[in-house]
């Protein structure tokens, strides 16, 4: 079924409850070691004992890392302009890059299209295996980010042939990929090895200046 830019904003329907439960369960399931592991490091940090700590002290600790860790984050995007949503239909559901189904955006240099919060979710958590290829904490954020915004632009472009060039955009544990994605503000840059082509998500102008940097690496 199509979706449309247009809405009054995101509701939470099912299967938006869902991705925020998977999301939790998997910070639960996947992350409860390298929790640990953190926390006992960040303890050790502050001149505290790990096994001395009350669940109280530790709950207190968590929230505030985890809010600072938070405000950081945000505090490094650039504020980015959202235009006016324009009435563009697009079936993200069964993506093809090159599918008539979808009404590019009229940008000359750039593969540009709008979708609603839900499609653009229903997008990412399929091509990330319901986002399990993500880390938890991440997902989390995204989806409260993405659910939060009326609309969301997705860019997609060709990856290099060169395998050197290739390498140097995605770099070591996809760390150029994030650094290029946190400078922008781009909500994500995924590099779909399936179809060889880089995907973006996240505002509007964003998505292009993102776009515009990995182009030029």
């Amino acid at each position: 079924m199509a979706t449309s830019a247009s809405g009054s904003g995101p509701s939470m329907t099912a299967e938006f409850e869902e991705m925020l439960l998977i999301s939790k369960r998997l910070r639960e399931t996947q992350q409860l070691q390298g929790l640990i592991k953190e926390y006992r490091e960040l303890a050790k940090s502050q001149g505290k004992v790990w096994g001395s700590l009350t669940e109280s002290e530790i709950r207190q600790m968590i929230i505030q890392n985890e809010l600072s860790k938070d405000i950081a984050y945000k505090a490094a995007l650039p504020q980015c302009i959202q235009p006016e949503p324009i009435q563009i239909e697009i079936n993200l559901d069964s993506l093809l890059y090159d599918s008539p189904s979808i009404t590019p955006v009229p940008k000359p240099l750039f593969n540009l299209s709008y979708g609603d919060s839900k499609s653009v979710l229903d997008h990412i958590a399929k091509i990330t295996v319901r986002f399990e290829k993500l880390d938890p904490h991440f997902t989390y954020w995204l989806i409260m980010r993405i659910g939060r915004r009326d609309f969301t632009t997705f860019g997609y472009m060709s990856a290099p042939s060169d395998t050197v060039r290739l390498d140097k955009i995605i770099g070591k544990n996809q760390c150029n990929l994030t650094e290029t994605a946190t400078s922008t503000g781009v909500d994500l840059i995924w590099y779909d090895s399936e179809n060889h082509n880089f995907l973006f998500w996240g505002p509007e102008l964003c998505v292009i200046e993102a776009m515009k940097i990995v182009r030029e690496l």
